[in-house]
């Protein structure tokens, strides 16, 4: 894998550990993209423009995909968390 590559999959790692941590303390409504870019270590532009294209499609990320968690499915009604499943 190129040096290139291996970052980019390093900051989508660190972004998504951030998301997890953030959204499970914060909740989805409150919770700041530019907090969750700062405690990754990259911009808010770059979450938004390299990895994710909104705070939604982030928190509906698989987490089983990444080293640390499991496979959450959440179901939104009008942003809302209306229930999960692990």
């Amino acid at each position: 894998m190129k040096k290139i590559e291996q970052n980019k999959k390093k900051k989508r790692e660190r972004i998504l550990k951030a998301a997890q941590e953030i959204f499970q303390s914060n909740g989805f409504i409150s919770t700041r993209m530019d907090k969750m870019a700062e405690q990754s270590g990259v911009t808010k532009q770059t979450v938004y423009h390299r990895y994710f294209e909104s705070k939604e499609v982030l928190f509906k990320t698989p987490w089983g995909q990444t080293p640390w968690g499991q496979v959450l499915n959440y179901h939104f009604f009008r942003n809302k968390i209306l229930y999960f499943k692990t």
